[in-house]
């Protein structure tokens, strides 16, 4: 089953789709790239913490279309780049 957003996006109604909370952090993580977190389209919180993340592409917001809170503390980035998001508050 799928759904229609406000964008005319095909949203599928299951799965891991409707998760709203991520946490990764303690995973020695070290890049986030753009299509990683596709498919998470519900997802309000995403939790990096404690990781090895050096490098953030871009566009890695793109599929998060609710999201309002991501957490990079204790990370080693060189470089944030513009993080563009209508819907990020922290």
């Amino acid at each position: 089953e799928t759904s229609v957003d406000e964008n005319n996006h095909l949203v599928p109604k299951r799965g891991h789709h409707y998760l709203e909370m991520l946490d990764l952090s303690h995973n020695n993580l070290s890049t986030i790239c753009s299509n990683v977190f596709d498919g998470l389209y519900n997802l309000i919180e995403l939790r990096l913490m404690h990781n090895s993340i050096h490098l953030i592409d871009n566009n890695f917001l793109r599929s998060f279309l609710q999201i309002k809170t991501i957490n990079f503390a204790h990370n080693a980035i060189e470089y944030v780049p513009k993080l563009s998001s209508r819907t990020l508050e922290v």
